[in-house]
């Protein structure tokens, strides 16, 4: 099966994934208050919602 990442995996991954695109402007403090906030309301913490989350902010790459 798939094991839940603890939440500093979660925020490992986030980070490690935003950082693949300079596009996303946000600091790690910013981007890591948006991705809990995501997960809330999104499944939970998974490397799916997490990869999910870079992929909205990616989509509203102008606005950061």
């Amino acid at each position: 099966g798939y094991l839940k990442p603890s939440k500093l995996e979660f925020e490992s991954i986030v980070l490690e994934l935003s950082r693949k695109h300079s596009e996303i402007k946000l600091s790690d403090d910013e981007i890591l208050a948006a991705a809990h906030a995501w997960e809330m309301r999104h499944g939970g913490i998974s490397c799916r919602t997490a990869q999910q989350f870079v992929n909205h902010l990616l989509g509203n790459a102008d606005n950061n």
